[in-house]
């Protein structure tokens, strides 16, 4: 299964980032939360904590052998969401890209693939 949450559907995704993600299995969709800017550290954890939890409930109750969740947005929703998924033994991805920038100021993002979010405790090579 691969979950995505951000704020881009894969309505909206390349199909060759696309077809990455369905090499997981089942593709489900969380759309990423809005953030209040004055909202204090301790509530984006819990705010983290509440969708780990049923991000996590959702890849288990799956049970398919490989599981991947992408998640980017908010920088700090981000790292507090990506810690909680990772403290529930599951695996977190980026996407990564290749930029190009033309002479008309043309941007190009090009998807290369899923990189692991990764912890120094539990390294692992995800090539």
């Amino acid at each position: 299964m691969f979950v995505n949450v951000s704020n881009v559907p894969f309505s909206d995704w390349q199909e060759t980032q696309l077809n990455d993600a369905k090499l997981y299995g089942r593709l489900y969709e969380f759309r990423m939360q809005e953030t209040d800017p004055e909202a204090s550290t301790s509530a984006i954890v819990e705010q983290a904590k509440s969708l780990a939890d049923r991000i996590a409930k959702i890849v288990w109750e799956n049970d398919e052998s490989k599981n991947a969740v992408m998640v980017l947005g908010e920088p700090s929703f981000s790292f507090a969401l990506i810690r909680e998924l990772q403290i529930r033994r599951l695996i977190v991805v980026c996407p990564t890209y290749r930029i190009e920038l033309y002479d008309d100021d043309e941007l190009i993002e090009t998807f290369v693939r899923f990189r692991n979010y990764a912890i120094s405790e539990t390294l692992e090579e995800d090539e």
